[in-house]
């Protein structure tokens, strides 16, 4: 496990609509972090990061952007109920 530092927000409208229609969901998150998180970029991988917030809730990383030049990493994730 690593320890990391972040926001974890809902995913506006307008990243949702970015995403294709396979991988819109209800319970995304966004979390803006300094940490470069992993993703594999299959829909049902298992080979993502799990990100548990402060209330132990569980979200797998689905789509990272690179906003490095502003010092953070963008990533997209999806709740995971069964957590």
């Amino acid at each position: 496990d690593v320890i990391f530092y972040g926001v974890i927000q809902p995913t506006s409208p307008e990243d949702l609509e970015i995403m294709p229609e396979g991988e819109r969901r209800t319970q995304m998150k966004t979390i803006w972090t300094k940490t470069l998180l992993k993703v594999d970029g299959n829909v049902n991988s298992t080979n993502s990061d799990i990100i548990k917030d402060s209330k132990n809730r569980l979200y797998r990383v689905v789509k990272l952007s690179d906003r490095s030049e502003n010092g953070f990493y963008k990533a997209f994730a999806e709740y995971l109920p069964n957590g």
